[in-house]
C-alpha cells in the first residue's frame, strides 16, 4: 500500500487534452454482503479492519454490471490498530482461490473501516487501487468505506455501521461514488467437510442400474465426523447431495465433472458391486479419493444377532402395544432391535413436556402423537420395519381397531388404568392371544411383569381370587398421593427403574413370542418377575416367582366351573362393544 505509480502522458489533440469517458457500472450488492461488513466493523470495535470484496462481472440487458457476492473478513494473522490494519495475506490469497474454484468467483475490490465519520477513500486507498488496477484481470475495483458516525446521549456509539460505496477505473483520477442495488440471491456454496467414508446401501444402486443412466444425483446425510449417509432411515446431520456414476468396466476411466463436490463411481465386477468415492477439493480443483462401504441393509442389519436364531423366529411375528408411553415405547425399540417384523401401537396422547425425560423420544418431538413420535424411531432403527399407530382410546374405540389385534402374536400392556388392563385381558382371553403386562408401582420403586398364556395358565383376573377390583399383585405398594388413577401417569420416577423393569419384560415378551404354549417363560422359569427397587439390607431387588399363574376355577373371565359361566356378573368383551 502506499506504493509510487508511474507518471502517465495525457493525450493532447490541437494542444487541448484528450478527456477519457468512463462507464459506470450498475453495483449489485446481496444483504448478506452489508451484514458480513456490518458484523466485521463491530467486532473490532474502535479499531481499523477489513476484508474482501468477491463476485462476478457480467453484462445485464447490455449493460456492464458487477455482482458483489460476498465479503470477507480480515484473517486471523491480521493486525489492527485504532488508525490502520494489515489483512492476513496468506488468508485473502487462499479465500480468492477457494471460492473461484467453489463457486466461480473472484476479486472485485476491497472494504475497510475508517475512524470516525471519515467515510471517502484517503490518498493511500486511491495510490494502493492504482497498483492494483495495472493488471488487466482488474482493471476496474470496488471500495467500500465502513463508518460507526453516530454517538447517543452516553457518548456510546450504537449498533449502527454506514457503508460508502465507490468505484474506481484504470485511468480514473479518483474514485466516483456508487449507490449499489440491493439484491438477492441463492447462498454460496460453503466449505464441504473432507469425506472420510461414504456409506451406499445396495438400494440405491439398484436405483441407478434401474435408471438405465451413467449419472444419478441423490440425497444423503453428512455426519459431523465426515461420513455421509446413503442408507434408507440413516437420516440424521447434514443433507448433502452426491453424484451417483455408472461404469460397467473395470478399466474404464470416467470422467468426473461433479457440481456436488461428491461423487461415488459404481462398479459391477464378476457380479459384485464395487465402488469408489471421489471428493472436490474446493482448495485446488483437484479430486481426492475416499473409502465407500457397500452396505445390504436387509442381510448386515441384524448380523450381530446371527447364531442366536431369535430374529429369523420373530420377523413374522407381531406385536401389539398398548400404551406407548416409557415403558410401551422402550418395549417397541427392543423389540424391532430383537428382529420382529410388524408392530401396532394404540395410545391416544401426545408428548408433553413432563413426558421426555423418561420416553424413547426427545424433545425434537414435543407435541406430537406418541403413535407417530415412536414409530419414526422404530423406522430410524430398522427401515423395513412395519409400523402402524392408532391415536385412540383403546377401550372406548375398540371396534375401530379390531380387526388389527385379533390376529396378533402378543399383546404387550403397559397401560396407566385398570379399566384398559382388564379389558386387554379380555381381548386376551377370548382370542387366545398370549400376553405381558409391564406395571410401575409407588413412584417406580416397584414394578412387576407377569405373563398370561390362555388355556394354558391363569389369566390376570385369577390374581385376588378372580375379584374385579383386585388390580394390584399383592404384596406390591399401590400408588398413593392421588387422586385419580390418570395421575398414575404423572408420578415421579426415575428412567433408570421404569428402563430396569421394561427391559425384564421384553425379555418375557421375545421368550413368550419364541415359545407361544410353553406354561412357564423359556429361558425365565418363571412367569412372574418383581422389582423392588429399594429393597433394604435383607431384601432382593429382582425375584422371580417359580411356576405359572394358577388358574382360579371361579375366575368370571377365564373359569370353567358352570355356575360361572351362567352367572349373572359373567363379562365377556361381545357385551361392551
Amino acid at each position: 500500500m502506499g506504493r509510487k505509480n508511474k507518471t502517465k502522458k495525457k493525450v493532447t489533440v490541437n494542444s487541448q487534452p484528450k478527456r477519457e469517458r468512463f462507464i459506470i457500472p450498475r453495483v449489485l450488492v446481496t444483504p448478506e454482503v452489508i451484514e458480513e461488513m456490518k458484523n466485521e466493523t463491530l467486532r473490532y470495535g474502535s479499531f481499523e479492519t477489513g476484508g474482501l470484496l468477491m463476485g462476478e462481472k457480467i453484462v445485464i440487458e447490455n449493460n456492464y454490471a458487477v455482482l458483489i457476492k460476498k465479503a470477507t473478513g480480515p484473517g486471523t494473522m491480521s493486525q489492527h490498530s485504532a488508525h490502520s490494519f494489515e489483512p492476513d495475506v496468506k488468508f485473502y490469497q487462499n479465500e480468492m482461490k477457494t471460492e473461484l474454484y467453489r463457486n466461480g468467483i473472484s476479486y472485485l475490490g476491497e472494504w475497510h473501516k475508517h475512524p470516525g465519520t471519515f467515510n471517502v477513500p484517503s490518498q493511500t486507498d486511491l495510490n494502493t487501487m492504482k497498483e492494483i488496477t495495472r493488471e488487466d484481470a482488474t482493471k476496474d475495483v470496488i471500495a467500500v468505506i465502513t463508518t460507526r458516525p453516530h454517538m447517543n446521549g452516553n457518548g456510546v456509539l450504537p449498533e449502527f455501521v454506514d457503508t460508502s460505496f465507490y468505484y474506481y477505473q484504470r485511468g480514473m483520477e479518483n474514485f466516483v461514488p456508487i449507490t449499489p442495488e440491493i439484491y438477492s440471491m441463492p447462498p454460496l456454496k460453503k466449505n464441504v467437510k473432507a469425506i472420510r467414508k461414504v456409506n451406499l446401501s445396495v438400494e440405491h444402486i439398484l436405483k441407478l442400474v434401474q435408471s438405465k443412466s451413467l449419472s444419478l444425483v441423490t440425497e444423503g446425510y453428512l455426519t459431523d465426523n465426515g461420513v455421509i449417509n446413503l442408507v434408507r432411515g440413516a437420516n440424521n446431520g447434514r443433507k448433502v447431495k452426491v453424484d451417483l456414476l455408472f461404469n460397467s468396466v473395470s478399466d474404464e476411466t470416467v470422467e468426473i465433472q461433479s457440481e456436488n463436490n461428491v461423487s461415488v463411481v459404481v462398479q459391477i465386477d464378476k457380479k459384485e458391486f464395487k465402488a469408489t468415492g471421489w471428493q472436490l477439493n474446493d482448495m485446488n480443483g483437484e479430486f481426492s479419493e475416499f473409502d465407500v462401504e457397500i452396505i445390504d441393509l436387509r442381510e448386515s442389519l441384524f448380523k450381530r444377532l446371527g447364531g442366536l436364531d431369535v430374529k429369523e423366529n420373530l420377523q413374522d411375528k407381531k406385536a401389539v402395544l398398548i400404551g406407548v408411553g416409557s415403558v410401551g415405547s422402550t418395549a417397541a425399540a427392543q423389540l424391532v432391535k430383537a428382529g420382529i417384523g410388524e408392530i401396532v401401537m394404540i395410545d391416544p396422547d401426545q408428548l408433553e413436556i413432563h413426558n421426555i425425560i423418561r420416553h424413547l423420544c426427545d424433545l425434537k418431538d414435543l407435541g406430537r402423537n406418541k403413535t407417530d413420535a415412536v414409530s419414526d424411531k422404530l423406522k430410524s432403527i430398522n427401515p423395513d420395519i412395519k409400523c402402524t399407530g392408532f391415536v385412540l382410546d383403546f377401550v372406548n374405540d375398540f371396534k375401530k381397531i379390531q380387526k388389527e389385534i385379533t390376529d396378533a402374536d402378543i399383546l404387550v400392556v403397559s397401560t396407566d388404568t385398570p379399566d384398559s388392563r382388564h379389558f386387554a385381558n379380555m381381548i386376551s382371553v377370548e382370542n387366545n392371544i398370549p400376553t405381558v403386562y409391564i406395571s410401575l408401582h409407588e413412584r417406580a420403586k416397584t414394578g412387576s411383569i407377569y405373563r398370561v398364556v390362555p388355556n394354558e395358565t391363569g389369566c390376570r383376573h385369577c390374581l385376588g381370587d378372580g375379584q374385579w377390583n383386585s388390580e394390584f399383585i399383592p404384596g406390591t405398594t399401590e400408588y398413593s398421593e392421588v387422586t385419580s388413577e390418570r395421575d398414575i401417569v404423572f408420578q415421579p420416577g426415575l428412567d433408570t427403574d421404569i428402563s430396569l423393569v421394561t427391559l425384564l419384560g421384553v425379555k418375557m415378551i421375545v421368550s413368550s413370542l419364541l415359545h407361544p404354549k410353553e406354561i412357564i417363560a423359556a429361558d425365565l422359569g418363571a412367569n412372574y418377575i418383581l422389582w423392588n427397587g429399594y429393597p433394604g439390607l435383607d431384601g432382593s431387588m429382582v425375584r422371580l416367582i417359580p411356576g405359572g399363574i394358577p388358574k382360579n376355577d371361579k375366575c368370571d373371565i377365564c373359569g370353567e366351573a358352570e355356575e360361572v359361566e351362567l352367572a349373572q356378573n359373567s363379562i365377556k368383551v361381545k357385551d361392551l362393544i
